[in-house]
C-alpha cells in the first residue's frame, strides 16, 4: 500500500505542492517505522524540497519535514547531514513569534538533535539539547506524556554514557513508568524501546534477572508490532545475547548474536554502528570461550567500521582500541598492545578530560601491560589513578576498582614491596571472585599475580608473610 501511494504522489498531486509534501512526509515516516530507511529518506528529501518551493513558505511545515529527515538520517548514521537538518528545524521554530511558536515541535527537534549528537559520541552537547527538550515538555504537559517519556529515555541513556549510572537509572525508570501508564499491556514502539533501555541499565548494574525479563518483554512486544525482521528486533536479540552470555549460556548467546548480525547487515548494510556493535559483542563471546584469534579478527572488523563512520575522536573507537589492546596483552604481543592502548587512552583524554570512568578503564589495562613489561613504577601510577577515578565514579567496593588494585599490587610486588602487595591482591581477590560482573580474565590475572608474589617471596628468602588468616596459597 505504501509503495502504491508513493508512486502516485509524484504524478497525481504535481500541482498541489503543499499536499504533496505533507503526504511525502507521512509516507516517509511510515517507511521509517518499518525499518525501510532508503525509501524513507527519498520521500523525506523530496518533502523538504517541495516545502522549500512553496510560496509563501510555511516555517512550521518546513521545520517538521526537516525534523523527520533528521530522524531517518540519524538512523542511517549520516550524522553530519542529520545535525544540519535538526539545527535548521530548530532555527525556524525559534524564529517564530512566541505566541505562534509550537513548543512541542521545538522540543521534538531538540530531542532529535540530542539523540543525533549522542550517536556521534558528543554526550555533553546531547545532554544540553535533551534537558532543553525536557524543560519545554514539563512546562507544557502534566502527567504521563509520550514526548516527555521519549525525552526521559534518551536523557537516561546519555547521562549513563557520561559516567553517571546512579543518576541514569531513575530517569529511565520514570520513562518506563510513564509509558506503562499510557499503554498498559498494549504494545507500542516507544514503550518497547523504553523497556529495552531499562534492561540495558539493569544489565550494567549486574541485575541479570531484571535485565533478561526486560529484554524478553521488549522483544515480544516488538515482534507483535514489527514482525520477525526489523532493526529493532536485531537490537533486542543483541541485548538479550549479552545477558545470556553473562549468565553462562554461551550457545544461546552466540545464536542470538549471529541472528542479529545477519539481520542488521541485510537491513542496514555493513557500514553501520549497529553492525559494529554486534561484531564487538560477538568478539567478546568468542574471546570468553577461548577462541582468541577469531575474537581478535572480529573485533578488528568492528573497529574498521567504527573508524570509517567516525574518522576523528569517538568513544566507540576508543572503547574498541582498549579491548583489542588488552587482548594483545593476553596474547603477549606487547608491542601491538601498547599501540592500541596508548591510542585509546589519548583519544579518551581528548574526549573526556581526566576523571571519566572510561579513562580509568584505559589506565587499568595500560597498568596491566606495564606490569607485564616490568615497568613497575609506571604501572603503579596508572593503576592508582584508575582506582581513584573508579572509586569516585562508582564505589570503593566495585570490581573495577579491584581490577586497578590488583594491578597496583602486582606493581608493588615487582618493586619488592611484598607485604603491601599481598594486602592489595588478597583484598581485590575477594571482590573479584564474589562479584558476578567481573570479567573472568581479571580474576585469572589476580591469581597469576598472587602466584608470582609468593614465588618472588620464596626466591627472596623472606620470612613467611602473616598478613591474614584467609590467605589463598597456590595449589
Amino acid at each position: 500500500m505504501l509503495d502504491r501511494g508513493a508512486a502516485r504522489i509524484g504524478t497525481q498531486l504535481a500541482g498541489q505542492p503543499r499536499i504533496q509534501a505533507t503526504l511525502m512526509q507521512t509516507l516517509g515516516t511510515a517507511y521509517m517505522g518499518l525499518g525501510l530507511y532508503g525509501q524513507s529518506q527519498s520521500l523525506l528529501d523530496a518533502a523538504v524540497a517541495e516545502r522549500r518551493k512553496v510560496r509563501p513558505a510555511d516555517p512550521a511545515e518546513l521545520a517538521a519535514s526537516l525534523g523527520s529527515l533528521g530522524d531517518v538520517l540519524t538512523l542511517r548514521a549520516d550524522y553530519a547531514h542529520a545535525e544540519q537538518s535538526y539545527r535548521q528545524a530548530i532555527a525556524l521554530q525559534r524564529a517564530q513569534p512566541q505566541d505562534r511558536r509550537d513548543s512541542a515541535a521545538l522540543a521534538r527537534s531538540d530531542l532529535g538533535l540530542g539523540s543525533e549528537l549522542a550517536g556521534q559520541g558528543r554526550f555533553a552537547e546531547a545532554e544540553r539539547a535533551l534537558r532543553e527538550a525536557l524543560a519545554l515538555e514539563r512546562k507544557q504537559f502534566a502527567g504521563a506524556n509520550e514526548d516527555t517519556a521519549r525525552t526521559l529515555q534518551a536523557l537516561g541513556k546519555v547521562v549513563d554514557r557520561l559516567g553517571r549510572p546512579s543518576e541514569a537509572l531513575p530517569i529511565m525508570r520514570e520513562a518506563v513508568a510513564m509509558q506503562r501508564a499510557l499503554w498498559g499491556a498494549q504494545p507500542y514502539p516507544d514503550f518497547a524501546d523504553a523497556i529495552n533501555d531499562l534492561g540495558l541499565l539493569e544489565f550494567e548494574q549486574a541485575d541479570y534477572g531484571k535485565a533478561e525479563q526486560a529484554f524478553r518483554e521488549s522483544i515480544a512486544m516488538k515482534r507483535r508490532l514489527l514482525g520477525e525482521k526489523h532493526p529493532e528486533i536485531a537490537m533486542g536479540l543483541n541485548n538479550l545475547a549479552n545477558v545470556l552470555e553473562d549468565k553462562g549460556d554461551f550457545a544461546g548467546a552466540e545464536s542470538a548474536y549471529r541472528q542479529a548480525l545477519a539481520m542488521q547487515r541485510e537491513l542496514l548494510g555493513n557500514a553501520h554502528p549497529a553492525v559494529a556493535n554486534t561484531l564487538n559483542n560477538l568478539a567478546f563471546l568468542l574471546y570468553d570461550t577461548g577462541r582468541i584469534r577469531e575474537a581478535l579478527a572480529t573485533e578488528r572488523d568492528s573497529l574498521a567500521i567504527y573508524r570509517k563512520l567516525f574518522p576523528g575522536d569517538n568513544p566507540e573507537v576508543a572503547r574498541i582500541l582498549n579491548n583489542v589492546g588488552f587482548w594483545f596483552v593476553e596474547a603477549r604481543d606487547y608491542a601491538q598492545a601498547g599501540r592500541y592502548l596508548e591510542e585509546g587512552l589519548a583519544m579518551r583524554r581528548r574526549l573526556f578530560g581526566k576523571a571519566h570512568p572510561d579513562i580509568a578503564a584505559s589506565l587499568a589495562n595500560l597498568a596491566i601491560l606495564q606490569v607485564a613489561t616490568k615497568r613497575y613504577d609506571a604501572a603503579l601510577s596508572s593503576a592508582r589513578t584508575a582506582a581513584e577515578i573508579w572509586t569516585a565514579a562508582l564505589s570503593a567496593s566495585s570490581w573495577k576498582v579491584a581490577v586497578a588494585h590488583s594491578a597496583e599490587g602486582a606493581a608493588l610486588a615487582g618493586l619488592g614491596q611484598y607485604a603491601a602487595a599481598e594486602k592489595l591482591l588478597l583484598a581485590s581477590r575477594k571482590i573479584l571472585t564474589s562479584d558476578a560482573g567481573t570479567f573472568p580474565s581479571y580474576r585469572t590475572l589476580n591469581q597469576l599475580y598472587l602466584d608470582r608474589l609468593y614465588r618472588q617471596e620464596r626466591a627472596a628468602a623472606r620470612p613467611v608473610l602473616t598478613t591474614a588468616d584467609a590467605r589463598v596459597r597456590p595449589q
